[in-house]
């Protein structure tokens, strides 16, 4: 036990923070500058939660019926994958296929999460979460599910977010509604998803130690 050590896997904050020269990914889906934008990024399969994410925007539609909304909310979920044409005829069924857009796979997820206000991670199942340490990176707060790897990005140190039980679809609406209309929260959640990427989850400090680990190792070896 006393060989191992865990070193968190890192993103490159700096590369995921600089703003880009331009960004129309709201314009092209026609989303307002004032709507908040939900976003996810991940492969449509079973595992990622997909369905859950759909009927927790549909249970959002309903739940923010008939309240007298200062901002509109939209989602965009990227990726593609096996059951990618199976959500969005699931989209239909929930009649919310107004308010989702599908993007397809994106070779630079950059613009994603620099025109979103919101990252959430709705997995089933979840061994870490890189995408999650990408949308902090960004400026970011999240909204995940308590599916495994989240629990340990999204903690009472870091307190970047909100963690829901898996598969609750109604407590991940709840959540992203209160992100939305709790600003003390969302700002709170916003700058400590910043500093958490810079001083624990960044790719400096995963090389860092990773280097240091293997200078340790080979000094007890010899």
């Amino acid at each position: 036990e006393h060989k191992i050590k865990l070193i968190y896997t890192g993103v490159d904050a700096d590369w995921f923070a600089a703003p880009l020269a331009d960004n129309d990914l709201r314009r092209k889906f026609a989303i307002g500058a004032e709507d908040f934008l939900v976003v996810s990024a991940a492969r449509f399969s079973l595992e990622k939660g997909h369905k859950l994410m759909l009927n927790a925007i549909a249970t959002v539609k309903q739940l923010l019926k008939g309240k007298n909304q200062s901002r509109k909310m939209r989602f965009i979920l990227s990726g593609d994958g096996e059951l990618f044409e199976e959500c969005k005829n699931l989209a239909k069924e929930l009649g919310i296929e107004e308010d989702v857009v599908f993007t397809g796979y994106m070779k630079d997820i950059r613009p994603l999460y620099q025109a979103g206000d919101l990252y959430v991670s709705h997995s089933l199942s979840e061994s870490f979460g890189i995408s999650i340490l990408e949308a902090m990176a960004s400026g970011l707060p999240i909204v995940a599910s308590n599916s495994g790897g989240p629990a340990e990005i999204i903690t009472e140190e870091t307190a970047c977010g909100i963690l829901t039980a898996a598969g609750d679809s109604e407590e991940l609406a709840k959540a992203i509604i209160k992100m939305m209309e709790d600003v003390e929260l969302y700002e709170k959640c916003r700058n400590n998803a910043i500093t958490a990427v810079k001083e624990k989850f960044n790719i400096d400090k995963t090389v860092e130690e990773t280097y240091e680990y293997y200078l340790k190792s080979r000094t007890s070896i010899s």
